[in-house]
């Protein structure tokens, strides 16, 4: 691959910073990408359950309205609550409005044939308690005003004329009176029977039992009629009670139909929505796996790649900050590292092996300096040596040459004066003249080789102030790609936190439903197993989340030292730079200081020149002394022994000096 062996050495550190950048950027998205997948699979499994899951609620909302309906109808047959009623009815039209939306939540074509039977069975109990509810009211008005009303009226009849009969003494009146008010007493408790059992058995015994006191009336018409009357109310009143009976039957057939289909349509249903929450459960469990398969997977392929990217440029690093150590703690042999590489950490080792080369060379010609130097001290020493056997040797020939001399003392006392002045200054001068002749050649190519190696060593150095000023800019750029890379981190974490925050609230969901489903009881129990999965599924979620949230951490920090690395790596640059900046100014210091030398050599040309004017004075002294030279030639013949001495003396001299 195109990050293995050399072939990551010919990237620069700029594409390989974009390479790593876009690693990251690939393994975020490949990250984000697995993530839409999986929530998109959740979604699309959430949405069939919620489906579903809708329409088992419709079917539970139909059932709890009839079981309401039922229990109010119930309350009315108990008590025969108007109230009750009303509610019955409201609850009974909820059912039919609630069946009557089933094609909104999706049944099925069995499904909807038994919503059918429920909502016609459901509509035949209604129609069956609305008759019930027109019989009771028939049956207590005609049992308020022609039963009850009508019975105690004739019971009071009956009262009053039986005491009237015994009042007046007729007992037999009396007694047929007694007996008709017994029957008729045995005949009402016989109608209270049978309005509180509503068996038709105590309407035809109370009916016999108020013919019987009919039959005991003979001469009393009107209360015959009443009796006629009341009997036909409770003939009607026992009809009522047979056609109630009838449609109750009918009405509980109906019920138990509605019931029997509710039943087995919510079965259906709660099979159906066990079914799909299973298949949910496990959509979600198996696209979690796979999507935390993914992104451990992308994650550490983005961590080896991007160890590999930091490692190509890091070691190269090492190995050249390794070779400038050697460098600056002397060493001199040493091969400097990666010089072969087609990057900017290849242009640095160049740069540094030309700054060793610099270096060494620099330091050999230190080393013809001072051993030139060193040669002439030597030589200075010798002359010094020599002249002080000269000097020696001369005064003694100087003591004999001044005996003599004193004898010509008179004679030649003008001439020595101007010989003695001539022959100080013309040595003074020639001295002069010969140490300055040799310290101007000296100083002129001493001038020349520094001139020569403070000119390379400025071209040098600004070379290397050019190269750490590019360094520097490299490194500011990297430092910032860095810091573009820690801020993409930084949206996988905020991506992480969104996660985080959908699995709260699948948890607050799932919580909601386990209180629902408590609420709901036994009907509820298998909605409560599957929130409590879905409960967990969240929480295994949050969990898995906290992991990734984790793992982002670790590479912002990661990130974070790389930055801190990239900010050291621009400081040391920038120190070298610095350093180089202050070399450069020291060798155009000493540049200057060489210009001064040359100007000084000039100068000490411009004096040997006067020195050469000066011997040429001392030449025309020498030619005026010459007229006196007659005067002392006697002297002369005299010295001339001994100047013979003196010039084999200075002979021997001369040669040693050209020798040395």
């Amino acid at each position: 691959m195109w990050f293995k062996g050399g072939r990551l050495s010919r990237l620069s550190i700029k594409a390989r910073i974009f390479a790593g950048f876009g690693v990251v950027l690939a393994t975020t998205v490949g990250v984000a990408l697995s993530g839409t997948m999986l929530v998109t699979q959740v979604n699309e499994s959430f949405a069939e359950y919620r489906h579903n899951r809708a329409k088992t609620e419709h079917v539970r909302a139909v059932d709890m309205a009839m079981m309401q309906t039922r229990f109010e109808l119930s309350r009315w047959l108990q008590r025969f609550d108007p109230a009750a009623l009303k509610v019955a009815r409201d609850y009974l039209d909820k059912s039919l409005e609630l069946i009557g939306r089933g094609g909104a939540v999706g049944l099925d074509p069995d499904e909807r044939v038994l919503s059918d039977t429920i909502a016609a069975a459901l509509t035949k109990y209604g129609a069956e308690y609305a008759i019930l509810a027109r019989i009771k009211d028939e049956e207590q008005d005609l049992q308020t005003r022609e039963i009850d009303q009508a019975g105690d009226q004739i019971a009071h009849a009956l009262s009053q004329r039986r005491n009237r009969a015994f009042e007046a003494g007729d007992l037999d009146q009396a007694r047929m009176l007694n007996g008709a008010a017994e029957a008729f007493k045995f005949a009402r408790e016989q109608v209270a029977q049978f309005k509180t059992t509503g068996e038709v058995k105590h309407a035809a015994a109370a009916n016999q039992s108020a013919a019987d006191s009919q039959a005991k009336l003979q001469g009393n018409a009107d209360l015959m009629a009443k009796l006629t009357a009341w009997r036909g109310a409770l003939d009607r009143a026992a009809a009522l009670a047979a056609e109630w009976g009838k449609h109750l039957k009918v009405s509980r057939t109906a019920r138990d139909q509605s019931m029997k289909a509710s039943e087995t349509l919510l079965t259906e249903v709660n099979r159906d929505a066990l079914a799909y929450e299973e298949d949910f459960a496990r959509s979600v469990e198996q696209g979690t796996r796979a999507f935390l398969a993914k992104a451990a997977g992308i994650v550490l392929l983005g961590i080896l790649i991007s160890l590999r990217l930091a490692g190509s440029i890091t070691k190269p690093l090492q190995r050249l900050s390794g070779a400038m150590a050697a460098l600056g703690g002397g060493a001199r042999a040493i091969d400097v590292p990666d010089t072969g590489r087609a990057d900017e950490i290849g242009a640095m080792a160049r740069t540094v092996a030309l700054f060793r080369d610099g270096l060494v060379e620099s330091e050999h010609r230190d080393a013809l300096q001072r051993q030139d130097t060193d040669s002439k001290m030597a030589r200075a020493r010798h002359l010094e040596t020599l002249t002080r056997g000269f000097e020696g040797k001369v005064s003694a020939l100087i003591a004999t040459l001044t005996a003599a001399a004193g004898q010509m003392e008179a004679a030649a006392r003008n001439l020595s004066t101007s010989a003695a002045e001539s022959s100080g200054l013309s040595a003074g001068v020639a001295e002069a003249a010969s140490q300055t002749s040799a310290n101007v050649g000296g100083v002129a190519s001493a001038t020349d080789e520094l001139s020569a190696s403070i000119e390379e060593i400025v071209r040098q150095v600004a070379h290397s102030s050019v190269i750490a000023g590019r360094a520097d800019a490299e490194a500011v750029r990297t430092e910032a790609t860095i810091r573009a890379l820690a801020a993409a981190a930084q949206q996988i974490g905020d991506v992480v936190q969104l996660i985080t925050s959908i699995a709260g609230r699948t948890n607050l969901l799932a919580l909601n439903a386990t209180i629902e489903a408590a609420r709901a009881g036994e009907a509820g129990r298998g909605f409560a197993v599957v929130a409590a999965e879905v409960k967990d599924l969240a929480t295994r979620t949050a969990q898995a989340t906290d992991e990734i949230a984790g793992q982002i951490g670790s590479i912002q920090a990661q990130t974070a030292q790389a930055v801190q690395a990239i900010e050291a790596i621009g400081g040391t640059i920038r120190d070298m730079n610095a350093i180089a900046t202050g070399v450069a100014t020291a060798m155009e210091r000493q540049s200057a200081a060489t210009v001064e030398i040359a100007r000084n050599v000039q100068h000490a040309a411009h004096s040997t020149q006067v020195v050469s004017s000066h011997i040429d004075a001392v030449q025309q002294g020498a030619a005026r002394t010459g007229g006196t030279a007659g005067q002392v030639l006697r002297a002369a013949q005299d010295l001339a022994h001994q100047a013979g001495t003196l010039e084999r003396e200075i002979g021997g001299f001369v040669a040693e000096i050209k020798a040395a």
